[in-house]
């Protein structure tokens, strides 16, 4: 890198936290190659409407 380069990563940060949940599923020949189609993640953003 060159001086006085910035370097970026396409990464945020907030200091909110929500509650996140991630189901996945894999064989065990392959663990590391998630099967996508029951692979699940969710976060609850209610509270981003107010929905407490």
């Amino acid at each position: 890198m060159q001086r006085g380069a910035v370097q970026t990563t396409g990464a945020s940060s907030i200091k909110e936290s929500f509650p996140f949940t991630c189901r996945t599923a894999a064989s065990t020949t392959e663990p590391l190659k998630l099967l996508s189609d029951q692979t699940e993640m969710k976060v609850d953003t209610s509270s981003w409407h107010g929905e407490d």
